[in-house]
């Protein structure tokens, strides 16, 4: 009977501490996970803007961006799962998802870079082959237009030299 006593104490101590515990975890939550999902969020949503502003850079430079579009795409993709998971209490769960964004959204930015540099010198070989062609061109006209005119100044002063000149008889 001295041991059901002391069962019944220990037990009622335990329970007493597990309710006193309980509404400070949630009952299994720790307020930290609920912290550590919502930072991961906002992490992952800064690096989904950052994947898209380098992504956006990389097209106006005029790098090819349509295999990046997809990975971004991918990355929006998990960001919308970690939001529902966030939502629905799945804190483990939207911590992993928000990672994949963050790993996804850095594999954008950092191919985004490779892809801008060959953009970049792809663009400064256009620029000097167009303006070679267009100071080519340039010379051109003015050399066939100095052409031109001695070849047509020869032929007027030849038949202006050939003319034979008359003269107008006054009729008084």
């Amino acid at each position: 009977m001295g041991s059901n006593k002391n069962f019944i104490r220990i037990f009622s101590l335990i329970s007493i501490v597990l309710i006193v515990i309980s509404p400070i975890y949630g009952f299994g939550l720790c307020e930290s996970d609920v912290e550590l999902a919502m930072s991961k969020m906002e992490s992952a949503e800064d690096a989904l803007g950052s994947a898209y502003r380098f992504l956006l850079k990389a097209e106006r430079a005029g790098g090819d961006v349509s295999d990046l579009v997809m990975v971004l795409n991918t990355a929006l993709l998990y960001y919308s799962e970690a939001r529902k998971a966030f939502v629905s209490g799945e804190y483990e769960k939207a911590i992993r998802l928000a990672g994949n964004v963050v790993e996804s959204s850095n594999a954008v930015v950092e191919a985004d870079f490779s892809v801008m540099v060959v953009a970049l010198h792809l663009g400064e070989a256009e620029f000097r082959n167009r303006l070679l062609i267009s100071s080519g061109v340039v010379f051109s006209i003015i050399f066939l237009g100095f052409l031109g005119w001695n070849m047509f100044k020869g032929y007027y002063l030849r038949r202006m030299m050939g003319l034979r000149p008359e003269v107008a008889a006054d009729e008084s």
